[in-house]
């Protein structure tokens, strides 16, 4: 955490090694992230404030999350409907926002969710997030974390916003059920289980048919999710 002197406010600073990132070959990735957040001011972001950076390091000054990442809530406990509707509603804001800029996140997951002090949702980490443009309407690259991938990421004919609104219906499914849709034991399977496996929605105590029909809606719109 740091301080800004003039205001008192606290922020959380995140730094990156040049020569890790070189050596990653990830310049590309760093220098979109931030030109992505340099973009975004949002109730539902985890925003960047401030950057710099000396010789060694880059810095980013973002909003402070006290409350953990939602992986690490999910893990350690079940939540109900309500808490969860009240999440999947707050990212859904966020995640409208940036498309209606033209970003893909591409790595919408729990790891990527980040609680504050008083529980509200934020999105972060938009290390392999993607600007569409007139010169590329669509992305190609499989670009993420499998267990959240569309299926038309794994079918090569391109694709776009759509890609978020699945990923978070599988966080919305697995908030609700404890694990994800598809289980299997290697990539490969997982690959085509996302892309021809049936998903299922058991039967739930305290689970409401809305909500149960709510998560099939993996391409729900904005609008159907942020109202929940």
């Amino acid at each position: 955490m740091v301080e800004r002197r003039e205001t008192g406010k606290v922020y959380a600073l995140k730094y990156i090694s040049k020569a890790q990132v070189i050596k990653m070959d990830a310049v590309r990735n760093i220098l979109r992230e931030r030109q992505i957040l340099e973009t975004l001011d949002h109730a539902f972001v985890a925003n960047m404030r401030f950057a710099f950076q000396d010789d060694e390091y880059m810095y980013m000054c973002m909003d402070l999350m006290m409350g953990g990442d939602l992986r690490f809530h999910t893990n350690r406990k079940s939540f109900g409907e309500d808490v969860v509707r009240f999440w999947i509603a707050e990212m859904s804001s966020a995640i409208n926002h940036l498309h209606s800029l033209g970003i893909v996140h591409r790595d919408i997951k729990p790891d990527n969710v980040l609680l504050d002090a008083n529980g509200h949702a934020h999105l972060t980490d938009f290390n392999i997030g993607c600007k569409l443009t007139e010169e590329k309407p669509v992305l190609t690259s499989q670009s993420g974390t499998v267990a959240y991938m569309a299926p038309e990421v794994f079918k090569g004919a391109g694709y776009g916003t759509s890609v978020d609104w699945w990923a978070m219906g599988v966080v919305f499914y697995e908030c609700i059920y404890g694990h994800r849709p598809f289980q299997t034991e290697s990539i490969t399977d997982l690959k085509m289980a996302i892309c021809n496996q049936t998903i299922e929605y058991p039967a739930k105590e305290n689970i409401s048919r809305e909500c149960i029909s709510l998560i099939r809606e993996n391409r729900a719109s904005a609008w159907e999710l942020g109202v929940v």
